[in-house]
């Protein structure tokens, strides 16, 4: 488990989340639970949208969620809301 708040911080940069950084770290973590296993699914809890919600930065959290989606697109796992 990854705390939200701890877990933005690997990837924020000022007001905005880096799509390189966002890779690095989430994509990584997506990649490792996955291991090479091709019928597994990875389900991952996106808590980081609602706590950008809650500080009144609904700009980044949206662009939060554009990167989940991306990042779904190139692996098999299931954000969970």
């Amino acid at each position: 488990m990854l705390d939200a708040e701890a877990t933005l911080d690997l990837f924020m940069v000022g007001d905005r989340p880096d799509p390189t950084l966002f890779d690095a770290n989430i994509g990584r973590l997506i990649e490792q639970a996955l291991n090479g296993r091709i019928r597994a699914t990875v389900r991952a809890y996106g808590e980081m949208v609602d706590v950008l919600c809650k500080k009144g930065r609904p700009d980044a959290a949206i662009a939060v969620e554009v990167l989940w989606n991306t990042l779904a697109a190139k692996h098999n796992f299931a954000l969970l809301c």
